[in-house]
């Protein structure tokens, strides 16, 4: 798996999870740890989210297993690093 692969998954990651329209935690595990902050889609997903105010928080570093954490009322995603 490239790291545009991996891009791609973390994206459809943030995507479901704010499409709960919940708080929630979701666990996932990657085949390698990736540098995410160079991940442009995820970059331009971001801004897109900009009229809603809701922001993504972006570790430097994903590594083999990460979670996906959503809070509605704070209109935040946090990947973080499990």
């Amino acid at each position: 798996m490239n790291n545009s692969d991996i891009c791609e998954e973390v994206l459809n990651n943030i995507k479901n999870s704010l499409l709960q329209c919940k708080n929630n935690k979701i666990t996932y595990n990657l085949e390698k740890s990736c540098n995410i902050k160079n991940c442009k889609n995820i970059q331009k997903y971001e801004s897109s989210l900009h009229a809603t105010k809701t922001k993504i928080i972006i570790p430097d570093e994903l590594t083999s297993k990460y979670a996906v954490k959503y809070s509605v009322k704070e209109r935040v995603v946090i990947l973080e690093k499990e």
